[in-house]
């Protein structure tokens, strides 16, 4: 298509009535006149002589010949119209004209330790180096660690205690961790011993959070680590023990490839990018009417800034361009008062993925989309089949009146900055957003600078900073280290008909400060929610929480007055799967059943648990007494609970274990050693690689009660344990924990009573050492999707369902830019089986329906 693409365009234009082409290729000459092949231009110098001139007009082209390299800028001083605008193409045959921004460096000296520099002069200091055609970054310190802030006196200074005198960090530059997401880079004016201070100044307190040295050649230690002295116009770069000579290196001497300043209705299509140190193709008009400004066809790599830059962007369009290696951001259309753009069918990959490598404010977007894909803003934008792989924060970042968000394929990001998502809006309450049938997988969460006890914050969809009025359907979003769906604040949204798979939330939602405001307006259904990926140490597939100190009446009023959450699929591995905060104030997880009961949601959704384990075989109790026959002797009770001995028969006869929580109102502090009832393990050791079964016979006061099981000896902690429920009537029970935290000795096993001042009893407790095998879940849960223009077909070895009960047998059609999740033991192919032979007729594999398993709930 892309071959048609340029024959067309040839033909196209130059039929412009009046218009006039000019041509410019290696070994033409300035003197000529530049009006055919035989008297082209040489020189992009003399391109923008001409352009300054007054010589180019509406409709004209300027062709540049395929197969041919030019150096520099091409300065943009004169406008189309529109309907007719300036073209700058290619002509001939052969590779797309190259505009490059990047000197091929030689003449090398060494300077010891296999340091070479080499002389690089230019506007700027140098942002893109490559060796033999692959990106290096600038040398860092440390290589691979951060070191941490201890505080942070001012704006302009943080204290390290981990730093010493030497080396002098002096001229270098700082990257910064200010939060998780915030990263930026400062120059130090100043280092003496643990103190630094730097210029710009800090937004944020990175207290906690960590940095490194970067652009020194002190830094320089590993092979393609280099370093730009400006001020010498060196460029410095270490070759580990390889001689330089072999190589061949890069680096940017130039901003920009073309600079349309202000000047509107010009086209840029069929040309090669590469090299530069701001943008590729850069534009900062200073009033909101629709520019024109098209960029179509193009390849452009390895910009030091943004691959395409355009400050109050307006009607403009970005289409069917490949965009790789961009430092800041591929593409940012700027302009909240402009409207009407498009970006279509690009392929955007390796976006913001060097740490240190975007620039804290390019143009007037600040910090706003550094290490983003697309950033777009103007009103009524249309952003569609993009394909956007591996982008260091958010492959789309959008906001506007009417934006359209559509059919485009996000994999691999969020791993440099954190707290974002693959398709993500803040503060934007313009009417008409719409984010429909995309494809969104692998949002992996950055660790890397983090501060203690930080945890990832990646989601596949995202509201941010009370944006509204979003419409989310038809999409697809897998993988995802934390949320399917985060809400800060969110009002007016529709999460419809999506598909999630293998996330560990399904809805974040989140009233995080006090404006008066409340989430309200959401309508959550028909949603399909698979995974077995909800972690068991803090289980949340929604996750509510109000850290405000505002609330609306009550907890159960609030969180009932949101909106609507009903009529979706849950199908997970763990029977807790909903957790509320209210602001200091944590509840244990719950189960969906109480999730309906109190908060009047989900009471037409399908819940079911799936089995976890099978069960081979146990060992000996490691429990001294789990009858309580006649005493409870071994078992005791932590401040804010108490056990006492049952002779009422409440489990029936012989007694049993009385155990009540002091706490109230669903108050339980569960990272707390309070509110539990411990008793010791045999032997005193727990290992960690070995998966342990507690068995019990249970009741408790109130239906689906919460209980944490913990394997510890001392102290406390976030991590290892397990949650699961305890009903109302009297139930044989089975919980597997598996992997524990190592106790060497002193083990204890800790039933924590979470929330509720009501009587739970235990009987017939036993807590065993299991042979189990686990549930592969590779092989029984299926996620497929089609981000082609054509349906594709799958066929399945065992018939499968999916979480409505549709059911399949001999094939699954999975229609253009949509998923489908299957439920059930077996392989997709998308080759058809082989027919059967003449001798038999073959059996189509057994039903596999919805899994019996352990406290399943089918509704």
């Amino acid at each position: 298509m892309a071959i048609l693409r340029k024959t067309l365009l040839l033909w196209l234009l130059p039929i412009t009535l009046g218009a006039t082409n000019y041509y410019v290729k290696n070994g033409g000459n300035d003197s000529f006149n530049g009006s055919n092949d035989a008297l082209a231009w040489n020189t992009i110098t003399k391109v923008n002589t001409e352009w300054a001139a007054g010589t180019f007009a509406a409709g004209d082209t300027i062709f540049f010949k395929r197969g041919s390299t030019f150096a520099g800028t091409i300065t943009v001083t004169e406008a189309g119209t529109a309907g007719t605008p300036i073209v700058i193409s290619a002509y001939s045959t052969g590779a797309d004209p190259i505009i490059t921004g990047f000197e091929t460096l030689t003449s090398w000296t060494s300077v010891g330790d296999t340091i070479y520099y080499a002389t690089l002069t230019g506007g700027s200091a140098c942002e893109m180096v490559t060796v033999d055609g692959v990106q290096y970054a600038k040398g860092r310190w440390p290589n691979s660690t951060w070191m941490t802030v201890t505080s942070r006196p001012s704006t302009s200074q943080i204290i390290c205690t981990a730093l010493t005198a030497t080396p002098d960090w002096d001229d270098a530059e700082m990257v910064i961790r200010e939060n998780r997401w915030t990263l930026t880079r400062h120059t130090i004016t100043d280092h003496s011993t643990t103190s630094v201070t730097f210029t710009p100044v800090l937004t944020y307190n990175p207290t906690g959070y960590g940095f490194f040295i970067q652009n020194s050649l002190t830094a320089l230690d590993t092979f393609g680590e280099w370093y730009h002295d400006h001020a010498a116009n060196r460029l410095y770069i270490h070759m580990g023990d390889s001689t330089i000579g072999s190589y061949s290196i890069k680096a940017s001497d130039t901003d920009y490839g073309v600079n349309l300043a202000t000047y509107e209705n010009i086209t840029i299509t069929g040309l090669t990018f590469t090299g530069f140190n701001k943008a590729a193709i850069y534009a900062s008009f200073g009033d909101y009417d629709a520019h024109g400004i098209t960029v179509n066809d193009c390849n452009i790599s390895y910009s030091g800034g943004d691959a395409i830059y355009i400050n109050r962007s307006s009607g403009d369009t970005i289409t069917n361009n490949t965009i790789s290696y961009s430092n800041h951001a591929a593409v940012t259309l700027w302009g909240n008062f402009g409207t009407g753009c498009l970006v279509d069918g690009n392929t955007i990959s390796y976006t913001g993925t060097i740490l240190g490598g975007a620039f804290n404010a390019y143009g007037a977007t600040a910090a706003n989309n550094a290490y983003d894909a697309i950033y777009t803003n103007p009103d009524k934008t249309t952003i569609t089949n993009n394909v956007i792989t591996y982008t260091g924060y958010i492959p789309i970042n959008y906001r506007g009146d009417s934006t359209l968000v559509q059919h485009n394929y996000i994999s691999n990001y969020c791993y440099i900055k954190d707290d974002g998502a693959g398709i993500y809006v803040y503060d934007c309450t313009d009417p008409g957003k719409r984010v429909l049938d995309n494809i969104i997988l692998y949002g992996l969460g950055a660790t890397g600078g983090m501060a203690t006890g930080s945890q990832i914050s990646v989601h596949g969809i995202y509201t941010d900073g009370e944006a509204s009025n979003v419409h989310f359907e038809g999409n697809v979003v897998g993988h995802m280290a934390k949320a399917a769906y985060h809400g800060n604040l969110p009002s007016n949204v529709t999460i419809i008909n999506n598909k999630f798979f293998d996330c560990v939330q399904f809805l974040n939602l989140w009233k995080y400060y006090s404006d008066g405001n409340f989430m309200e307006n959401l309508r959550i259904v028909q949603n399909e929610f698979v995974t077995a990926n909800i972690d068991e140490e803090l289980p949340s597939m929604i996750f509510y929480q109000n850290s405000s100190g505002e609330y609306n009446t009550d907890i159960e009023t609030e969180i009932a007055a949101i909106g609507t959450i009903d009529s979706n699929y849950y199908y997970i591995n763990t029977e807790c799967a909903v957790y509320v905060i209210l602001r200091d104030t944590a509840a244990a997880p719950q189960s969906l059943d109480r999730w309906i009961t109190r908060y009047s949601h989900d009471a037409h959704s399908t819940i079911e648990i799936m089995d976890t384990y099978t069960l081979n075989s146990i060992g000996s109790n490691l429990l001294s007494n789990g009858t309580f026959d006649s005493n409870i002797t071994g078992w005791t009770a932590t401040t804010g609970a108490s056990v006492a001995w049952d002779n009422t028969d409440e489990l029936g006869a012989g007694g049993s274990i009385e155990m009540t929580s002091a706490e109230n109102n669903y108050g339980f502090y569960w990272w707390s050693n309070s509110n539990t009832v411990t008793t010791a393990i045999s032997g005193g050791v727990i290992d960690s690689d070995n998966h342990y079964l507690l068995r019990f016979l249970g009741k408790s006061a109130i239906d689906d009660k919460t209980i944490g099981l913990k394997l510890y000896s001392t102290g406390t902690g976030l991590t290892k344990q397990r949650f699961f429920t305890v009903g109302s009537t009297n139930t044989q029970k089975d919980v597997l924990f598996s992997n524990p935290a190592d106790v060497a000795s002193g083990a204890t096993m800790r039933l924590a009573l979470c929330d509720d001042p009501v009587a739970t009893y235990f009987d017939n407790v036993g807590l065993y050492v299991a042979d189990v095998t686990l549930t592969d879940f590779d092989d029984y849960l299926h996620f497929i999707y089609n981000v082609t223009g054509t349906s594709k077909t799958y066929y399945p070895s065992a018939t499968m369902t999916e979480p409505d009960g549709t059911e399949y047998t001999s094939n699954v059609v999975v229609p253009s830019w949509s998923g489908i999740i299957l439920i059930g033991s077996g392989t997709l192919s998308e080759t058809p089986p082989a027919a059967p032979s003449a001798t038999g007729i073959g059996k189509v594999g057994n039903k596999i329906g919805k899994s019996s398993g352990k406290f399943a709930v089918v509704r």
